[in-house]
């Protein structure tokens, strides 16, 4: 009956982005789990010396789950693979609103009632 609801509603598209949200959030916490508290973070030599805090560690072999640490460079900061999940969900918010929108007017409009 619910899945039926939400299905017909679709009420999917506006939860999407708030699955993405939550994604990253928990991939960027198994990292850290993994890692004693702290999110490693791949820097060469040179940038070693600029780890601002204590959540963050420069990445050596005993790091877990590399490919869920702060392994991207953007030049201004360094992200995971969690942060692109975040920040994926935190952009998409707003346009799925307005994309279940139009199509619920569109249906509407159209007469139908389930899509």
């Amino acid at each position: 009956m619910m899945l039926k609801l939400c299905r017909d509603l679709l009420l999917w598209l506006l939860l999407l982005p708030f699955a993405f949200q939550y994604a990253g959030i928990a991939l960027n916490q198994a990292a850290v789990i993994a890692n004693h508290d702290t999110m490693p973070v791949l820097v060469n030599q040179a940038k070693a010396s600029h780890v601002p805090d204590d959540i963050h560690a420069v990445m050596d072999s005993q790091t877990r789950l590399k490919f869920l640490c702060d392994i991207f460079d953007a030049r201004d900061a360094i992200y995971s693979l969690g942060d692109g999940f975040l920040f994926f969900g935190l952009w998409l918010e707003p346009y799925a609103f307005f994309l279940w929108a139009l199509i619920m007017i569109y249906h509407r409009i159209a007469g139908n009632n389930a899509v």
